[in-house]
């Protein structure tokens, strides 16, 4: 055979070797990328959850929250003759708490509305009847039973699940108080923002600060 035709042959068998080997690699690659994409995106979920993990309080924890609050509570301030709930998630904290203290509490539960910033819709109109409460803003209302204005109460607590800047706690905290001008009125809520605690407006009772945005509660997203 032709030296030159042998020669040709080596190089084509050669260079189809080649091409499997880089073939291969390329292969090798892409399924290595393909990994690692994957497990960032996997160790990036991880992160989110245990982010969102690290910012959700549990049952156990407003259990054992009410129950150190009820004890600092109890201390400094008695025992509470009734409790205002700004809404019913305040509700659920006020119940935790009249459990710790170990009496029957008259718990009087607000109605609240908030508007969605992105929501163009005219808030609804505040409930008729027996209820009222502090003037309503552009953004929400909040009323409550007109039985609130009672002279027999004299310790009075205001009861929530958090406060975001506390401006909304400020206001009805005001109302209640005029509601009950013989009653001493104090507030507590299981937790608060930095917002509401570096600009001054923060519960008389609360021990946790959380993030402004992205907290969870049992009940879902603090709002």
């Amino acid at each position: 055979m032709d030296p030159s035709n042998l020669l040709g042959i080596a190089v084509g068998v050669l260079g189809l070797i080649l091409t499997l080997i880089f073939e291969r690699k390329a292969a090798r690659a892409q399924r290595m990328l393909v990994d690692a994409q994957f497990r960032l995106e996997q160790n990036q979920l991880e992160a989110r959850e245990r982010d969102r993990r690290a910012r959700t309080l549990i049952w156990d924890d407003f259990r054992r929250l009410a129950r150190e609050y009820a004890a600092d509570i109890r201390a400094d301030f008695g025992v509470p003759d009734a409790m205002v709930a700004v809404g019913p998630r305040g509700a659920i904290v006020a119940y935790l708490l009249m459990t710790e203290f170990g009496v029957e509490i008259p718990i009087f539960t607000g109605v609240s509305y908030l508007k969605d910033e992105a929501d163009g819709k005219p808030l609804p109109p505040t409930p008729m009847g027996n209820w009222e409460g502090p003037e309503p803003t552009d953004r929400c209302w909040n009323v409550y039973p007109s039985a609130l204005r009672s002279t027999q109460y004299r310790r009075v607590l205001l009861v929530d699940d958090w406060v975001r800047s506390g401006l909304m706690l400020k206001r009805v905290k005001a109302f209640v108080q005029s509601a009950m001008p013989e009653a001493t009125v104090k507030s507590c809520t299981i937790a608060m923002t930095q917002t509401a605690k570096n600009t001054g407006n923060r519960p008389d009772y609360c021990k946790i600060v959380v993030e402004d945005e992205g907290t969870y509660f049992p009940w879902g997203l603090a709002r």
